[in-house]
């Protein structure tokens, strides 16, 4: 059964700067999908492979990332990693757990096509949207992208998340 106590820090759910509030979730995916990019090109690829991702020198965006081990079935894709960002908005840990079961439940199936979308077509996805954990509305900004050991079939997603609290439904 997944933890219900949610462990918000001020840093990460921070007011955004500017007047539509999402400068912060932009910024963030912005900066992870070029990290993403100069890795690839690194290597004449289309999409990293999992040993650049271990071997590349941490980003200031990293609190924001989580990694996907893809399954034949999107829902049953494992998170393998998650940074802070993403558990404190989940309120748990989901490393170990599968998508079906850590996401929240009004959010999973858009997640599933989603990520299925950046599987087959190796490329990455971006969304903005909202869903809720423990009576919040929390409104996030996701990118997926494609890591590929072969340059051909997606093994893993690197997810980058930003989230900041709407506040009660």
């Amino acid at each position: 059964m997944r933890q219900t106590a949610v462990a918000a820090t001020s840093a990460i759910f921070a007011p955004p700067a500017d007047p539509l509030g999402e400068g912060a979730e932009r910024r963030a995916c912005a900066l992870a999908l070029a990290w993403w990019r100069d890795l690839a090109a690194a290597s004449g690829r289309r999409a990293p492979t999992r040993a650049q991702l271990a071997a590349a020198e941490a980003p200031s965006v990293w609190p924001h990332f989580f990694v996907l081990r893809c399954a034949p079935r999107a829902r049953a894709n494992t998170f393998e990693g998650a940074g802070p960002v993403l558990c404190d908005t989940l309120g748990f840990d989901p490393r170990g757990w599968e998508l079906a079961d850590a996401w929240p439940a009004e959010a999973v199936e858009r997640a599933v096509f989603l990520q299925q979308s950046a599987v087959d077509l190796v490329m990455p996805i971006e969304e903005a949207g909202r869903f809720r954990v423990l009576d919040e509305d929390i409104l996030y900004r996701c990118l997926l992208m494609p890591v590929s050991d072969d340059d051909m079939a997606v093994s893993h997603l690197l997810g980058a998340i930003s989230c900041r609290r709407a506040g009660p439904g």
